[in-house]
């Protein structure tokens, strides 16, 4: 029987080439500290599933960051605080957004 590539071997090989997906979070983000205007409250994340991520972190001000942590603001007491935390990756940038919480103003 003859061989139908005449003789020649193609050598085709499969790759398992996995797409990356775009992060999802699971678990909103959470801000943790003492809720008082001029005091450093820091953001976790939460939890998110995807590969290579990386965090930033927007509180009210609207200045994003790589930092988690922020100062409150005279003026925080007003509106409360809350964080937007983006994950990005080569397929996408995704947001997820803690609760507002309420801020103290600072003492006289």
């Amino acid at each position: 029987m003859a061989n139908p590539n005449n003789g020649l071997s193609l050598g085709i090989k499969k790759f398992n080439v996995g797409l990356m997906e775009p992060p999802q979070n699971v678990r909103i983000p959470t801000i943790s500290g003492i809720f008082t205007e001029g005091e450093i409250v820091t953001a976790d994340p939460g939890e998110w599933v995807g590969e290579d991520l990386e965090f930033t972190y927007q509180f009210n001000d609207g200045i994003e960051s790589a930092s988690p942590d922020y100062t409150l603001q005279v003026g925080d007491s007003l509106t409360g605080v809350y964080v937007t935390v983006r994950a990005t990756n080569r397929v996408e940038t995704v947001s997820a957004v803690s609760v507002n919480h309420t801020v103290e103003e600072a003492a006289p």
